[in-house]
């Protein structure tokens, strides 16, 4: 090695950030305020437990955050001020078309203002976005993605801890029985989340390991464990799936065609059969809550209430009705009343963002999505980097997520994750093959 090129690596030794775990602390600490709550497994039993509308929709409101939750939010955004007013100008920051189209997204949103139906709420919605937005993009300025990874696996450990402790004391712990689902400190549907995201980030170490691999692996099999337990199905074939891409894209062309065709092949025989496989096995197995073969064959209800929205959209068919504005509540107790179960959004994030943005916003959302997946595989091989492969399997994830569940645009943890994934992606230079591997150990 040269003294010129030591000395480039002395200098990118000294300027490369350590695990800045205060903020990793902070952020975790964030949103145990913003989305968790140590009463959640009681509430899961009362909500399982109720007789009526009214009843269902009183508990399971439980679980939506309450106003002081929002400061939470704000603290992010405070977070994410304080980083861009802390960082040091490095040269490696860049602008394309994805850090643009993040950005008309955003603004497109702020515009809807001007003829949302329920401004207000638009208003509030938007600004929590905003702050996560804030807060995601300012830790992407002054930390790794690396750093990312490692709130991915820390974050989520912590709130297994919480909600163990939770199960625990409400005396609901009980994963021997069929009917139970880990709700720990969140409706077992967002925790889903959180286990998925440990598994994701885990298995990215585990890849790039020179040691404690044995230790790596059990936290990867805890976490796919943990999805399975909450018995989230969207979850958990959203996490299957995005296993079955990464492993169909390290195959070489033969291997993806016929990767594909069995894919093909198994969703056939899936919707052909399915119907009567989840009529006959047991309960536990299949993740059958109590629901019929007409459940399956209406994907829990969704289509039925896809159909319904359809309707409401017809009405606005070009703006939308203004970000975060569409479940007010006259239409959800409309939407409520006809469907016979409590709903706050479209389980789908496309088809909500389609009735929040319009056209406009839908296309801006998928087109995010399409192209910071696709950056992220680039990078990963380029590089080799396992980091950029928990980036490509998380934005993966709320791809297909959402396409049976709003998670991925609920402002959540999966929302800031996603926006912190797609900063570094979209507003950091490309890395170089050789410079910028690292290793995960």
């Amino acid at each position: 090695m040269s003294v010129l090129e030591m000395n480039r690596a002395a200098a990118g030794a000294e300027t490369r950030p350590r695990v800045p775990w205060v903020l990793l602390i902070f952020v975790t600490a964030a949103f145990l305020v913003i989305e968790h709550d140590f009463s959640a497994p009681k509430m899961f039993q009362q909500m399982m437990t109720a007789q009526s509308l009214d009843e269902f929709e009183e508990i399971s409101s439980m679980f939506v955050p309450r106003a002081w939750r929002q400061l939470g939010g704000l603290s992010l955004g405070a977070l994410g001020m304080a980083a861009f007013l802390m960082r040091r100008r490095s040269g490696t920051q860049t602008y394309d078309m994805l850090g643009g189209l993040m950005l008309f997204f955003l603004g497109w949103c702020a515009l809807s203002l001007l003829w949302s139906d329920e401004p207000g709420q638009s208003l509030r919605r938007l600004i929590l976005l905003t702050m996560l937005g804030v807060g995601a993009a300012g830790l992407a300025s002054i930390t790794t993605p690396r750093d990312l990874l490692a709130l991915a696996v820390f974050a989520p450990l912590v709130y297994l801890a919480a909600g163990l402790a939770a199960e625990i004391r409400a005396g609901t712990f009980q994963p021997l029985e069929a009917t139970f689902r880990f709700a720990g400190t969140m409706h077992p549907n967002q925790g889903a989340i959180n286990w998925a995201l440990l598994f994701f980030g885990a298995w990215a170490l585990w890849k790039g390991a020179a040691r404690h691999r044995r230790w790596l692996l059990l936290l990867v099999i805890i976490a796919f464990g943990l999805v399975y337990l909450t018995k989230s199905r969207t979850a958990l074939a959203s996490l299957v799936a995005v296993m079955l891409v990464q492993y169909g894209m390290s195959r070489g062309r033969s291997g993806k065609v016929a990767l594909a065709s069995c894919a093909i092949a198994l969703a056939v025989l899936f919707t052909l059969v399915g119907p009567y496989l989840f009529s006959s096995v047991p309960e536990g197995v299949t993740f059958r809550r109590g629901g019929e073969r007409e459940a399956f064959g209406t994907l829990t209800g969704r289509t039925q209430l896809w159909r319904q929205l359809a309707g409401f959209y017809e009405d606005k068919p070009v703006l939308g009705y203004g970000y975060g504005a569409f479940w007010n509540e006259t239409r959800s107790w409309d939407v409520m009343d006809e469907q016979g179960w409590p709903i706050s959004h479209a389980h789908n994030a496309y088809f909500d963002t389609l009735l929040e943005s319009g056209p406009v916003g839908f296309l801006a959302y998928v087109l995010i999505l399409i192209l910071g997946i696709r950056r992220a595989f680039v990078y990963y091989w380029r590089t080799g980097n396992t980091t950029y492969w928990f980036f490509a399997s998380v934005l993966l994830f709320c791809a297909l997520d959402g396409m049976l569940e709003s998670v991925p645009i609920l402002r959540g943890a999966l929302t800031f994750f996603a926006l912190s994934i797609l900063a570094y992606l979209a507003f950091h230079r490309a890395p170089e093959a050789a410079a910028t591997s690292e290793s995960p150990a």
